[in-house]
């Protein structure tokens, strides 16, 4: 009878031993998975922010090219040229996920 005892005890504690390392690996598993996908957002919207700046800084000096055979549309081609570059700027800016009062006060200090 005491072995009979003894042996139920035993199961007992495995199984609730094995449920709780079960329950601790879902757990962690868990907590991975997070930071592992706040790790993978974070950089995607860099790599974003970064492709958007080389984007718009090729653009500006594609544009940088052309001539005009009058100054005055060479002039206001250069002026919109400078506002588009800055309104792509502050629009990216404002495109970030974690939008803060520093990203506002960028957007707004582009122009």
């Amino acid at each position: 009878m005491y072995d009979v005892t003894r042996d139920a005890i035993t199961h007992e504690v495995q199984t609730a031993i094995s449920r709780n390392q079960q329950g601790l690996l879902n757990n962690l598993t868990e907590l991975i998975n997070s930071k592992l996908d706040t790790f993978k957002r974070s950089i995607t919207r860099s790599q974003k922010e970064i492709s958007n700046d080389q984007v718009n800084r090729i653009e500006e000096k594609i544009t940088d090219n052309y001539t005009f055979c009058r100054k005055g549309n060479e002039n206001q081609y250069r002026h919109e040229s400078k506002v588009l570059a800055k309104l792509k700027e502050s629009k990216s800016s404002l495109d970030k996920e974690e939008l803060d009062l520093d990203s506002v006060d960028a957007a707004k200090s582009a122009y």
